[in-house]
């Protein structure tokens, strides 16, 4: 339900939780006009609800751990050892195919996950804790590492329960709800994780009172099963599942709601149970119950493919995409079972055969030629042919360092040759980390100031090609002018603020160019450390070991030209690079309310810069750098599909982005200049990378000539002295 709809507040307390009034409003029912909406409704209440599950689960883990003791009478006759080693067979096999299964296709294409992040390996030991971990590849395997916890720390709960249950009881829920308060007051970037239950002793209660309740049923069984199916028991439990409920909503309350919704659900489904004592629907359950684990480790893999929040979505296609999920999950989930069955047995014929050493020695070896094999091949690529790996973050990263108030910048005073996919260039820097030459202050003349992204800084060419020196180029047969680039790729309207801020009132110049890229719309919502993070400052090195190994970039070379292509043609959907190489996101029709959001946004960094502008006297142009598929031919670009048709009315606005960014300009007073004309003009010369998404050396080139137009300054000497006055070309009624 969290796939098809939103996602559920109740019982998810996080760093932005909304204020309550959101949380409890998004509990009202949907509209209802037939039966179908019914149970929709209730469906939808189920996965709002889903993380109670949990908390049944953990007691019932509890439970069946203790419960499988109950022969022995003396705690000297357990071998714990014994007991922990089957655990271990019992959970750790399947897990480990599960990854190689389902996750290591995924890191080998570079899929959401790559064989260059930790957590993979993290994740395949059974370590799922912190925020990047928890969720890593498949959200719900975060479970599994709570699981292993617990079954860690069973011995000790299950001896001191037996031992003195009423004490030990008090001692573990006084313990871990206070802890579990504490964290949730204090732990601000873990919230999450804490309150779900990434480190076992927030959760620790249910399923110790799960690990008493098998102790006490084995000492009477029946004195139990009476106290739980009386009335008194089942209506009590009702009031405290809807005070648990409640108690959901609050941070405070989720303290303790955890516990109160675990034991009330377990009374009721343990009536439930008994009324079902034969039957289908006891059967059912049995055969749930004993393919839990393959259940578990598939059914979400399975709605990730399948389910997605499709808005004018039917309830009888919702109702259509579970049933294939179940069906699809329960195939899964017995392949998964048979496979891990074959691969136990195999290894252990083989450590009975030829003894575990003679195993690891002739595995070691294959890993060795196979990973030799594969650097071979992905060396010889990275010479050939070098693909964008963003499994070691952004391509530019080499020629990048972080910076607390922009995200990123160059490095200072550097120069860096940048090769990835058909680019082969050099990007050059200036003392304080920007593709210009160093800002002479006391130079006379027309000064300009530019900003924007990537098409500013000149990605994918020489930084002298770039169209601000272009520009200043063309301006200086009038008289000194000097461009000044703060240009870098990544940057948005949040760092043109900033830029305006820090260093207008220093250098002063005459006119701010900012070339404004129509992903503008989308950079906005980003922060400053979301540009750090995303650039991969925290990921392995291309050089490293694992980036030597892991053939990165013949993963990515075969994702980009195989599987993309077919992905194009029998899915006739984008996938994520081309959407964002294509743009079409921000000229579909259906995104405008989110458009209109980032219009608001790019609006207040407007109005924050016009105020600092004026204080210097210094006017602001707004230049619209159009999407490729704005330009250029279908037939230009190596990357567009033949089923995205842009010019399709009913499903995209080719104008949206620019109409958007002059609304924006014109209600702070900035002048704007659309290069859609001029670079449609020139595109025989192909301004446009063929096979990616920036400008070429033409692409500069048209860029520099009507920006030069647009502006037009007029620089005349006179003894001596620049006169610089800045003459608009274009009418004011007309920008």
């Amino acid at each position: 339900m969290e796939s098809a709809y939103d996602f559920p507040l109740i019982a998810n307390p996080s760093k932005d939780w909304p204020p309550l009034r959101d949380r409890i409003s998004q509990l009202q029912p949907m509209p209802i006009s037939g039966p179908l909406d019914v149970l929709e409704n209730a469906l939808r209440y189920v996965g709002f609800l889903g993380e109670q599950g949990v908390g049944v689960f953990l007691l019932l883990s509890g439970f069946g751990l203790a419960w499988s003791l109950r022969s022995f009478t003396k705690t000297s006759e357990i071998d714990w050892r014994r007991f922990m080693e089957k655990r271990f067979w019992n959970l750790y096999p399947m897990w480990w195919i599960s990854h190689i299964v389902l996750l290591l296709p995924p890191a080998i294409l570079g899929w959401r996950v790559s064989l260059a992040d930790p957590e993979f390996f993290l994740s395949f030991a059974g370590i799922r804790i912190l925020p990047k971990q928890i969720y890593y590849g498949v959200p719900a395997w975060w479970f599994f590492s709570l699981l292993v916890q617990l079954y860690l720390v069973f011995p000790i709960v299950f001896l001191a329960t037996k031992r003195n249950l009423a004490l030990s009881l008090l001692t573990i829920f006084i313990t871990s709800l206070a802890l579990r308060a504490i964290g949730l007051f204090v732990f601000t970037d873990f919230l999450d994780c804490w309150s779900r239950g990434s480190i076992f002793i927030g959760r620790l209660p249910e399923f110790t009172v799960g690990v008493a309740l098998a102790i006490t049923m084995n000492r009477d069984y029946e004195s139990v099963r009476s106290r739980l199916l009386s009335w008194k028991t089942i209506v009590v439990s009702i009031i405290l599942y809807l005070i648990g409920c409640a108690a959901s909503l609050t941070l405070l309350g989720m303290a303790v709601a955890p516990m109160l919704t675990t034991c009330s659900l377990s009374v009721l489904f343990f009536g439930m149970a008994e009324s079902l004592r034969n039957g289908y629907a006891l059967t059912a359950l049995k055969w749930v119950g004993k393919h839990s684990l393959s259940l578990f480790l598939t059914h979400h893999p399975v709605i990730i493919v399948l389910i997605s929040r499709v808005e004018g979505k039917t309830t009888t296609r919702l109702i259509i995409q579970i049933a294939l999920c179940i069906i699809i999950t329960v195939v899964a989930s017995l392949i998964l079972e048979r496979v891990s069955e074959v691969c136990v047995r195999l290894f252990g014929a083989g450590r009975k055969r030829f003894g575990m050493a003679k195993i690891a020695l002739v595995s070691a070896f294959a890993l060795v030629a196979l990973l030799s094999v594969v650097t071979y091949f992905d060396q010889k690529l990275r010479i050939e042919d070098p693909q964008e790996v963003t499994d070691f973050g952004w391509a530019e990263r080499p020629s990048l360092i972080p910076d607390s108030e922009l995200g990123i910048r160059l490095r200072p005073s550097s120069t860096t040759r940048l090769r990835w996919e058909s680019y082969d260039y050099v990007i050059e820097s200036n003392s304080i980390g920007f593709p210009a030459p160093e800002v002479d202050l006391n130079a006379i003349g027309f000064r300009i100031m530019t900003l924007g992204d990537a098409f500013t800084s000149a990605e994918g060419v020489d930084t002298p090609d770039a169209w601000p020196r272009k520009l200043e180029k063309l301006l200086s047969v009038e008289g000194p002018v000097q461009v000044m680039n703060f240009g870098i790729t990544g940057y948005g309207p949040h760092q043109y603020s900033v830029l305006v801020d820090k260093y207008a009132k220093l250098l002063k110049p005459n006119l701010v160019i900012i070339g404004s890229f129509t992903n503008d719309f989308d950079d906005v919502h980003m922060t400053i450390q979301d540009l750090t993070d995303e650039t991969g400052f925290d990921k392995p090195d291309s050089e490293s070991f694992l980036g030597l190994t892991t053939g990165r970039h013949l993963c990515r070379y075969f994702r980009g030209e195989i599987l993309e292509p077919a992905y194009h043609t029998i899915a006739k959907r984008l996938s994520p690079r081309v959407r964002f190489y294509t743009q079409s996101r921000l000229l579909e029709k259906a995104n405008l309310p989110n458009m209109i959001d980032g219009q608001a946004k790019i609006q207040g960094h407007f109005e924050n810069m016009k105020a600092t502008l004026a204080s210097i006297d210094c006017k602001c142009v707004v230049v619209s750098i159009p999407a490729p598929t704005q330009v250029m031919l279908q037939t230009q670009l190596d990357y567009w599909p033949r089923f995205l048709d842009v010019t399709n009315t009913d499903v995209y606005d080719l104008n949206q982005p620019q109409r958007l960014l002059k609304e924006a300009c014109d209600a702070v007073g900035f002048d704007f200049f659309d290069l859609r004309e001029a670079l449609i003009a020139e595109r025989d010369k192909q301004p446009y990378q063929r096979k990616n998404l920036h400008w070429t050396i033409a692409g500069h080139d048209t860029a520099a000539r009507a920006i030069q137009q647009f502006i037009s300054p007029l620089v005349t000497t006179k003894t001596g002295a620049i006169v610089t006055e800045l003459r608009l070309a274009v009418p004011a009624t007309d920008r």
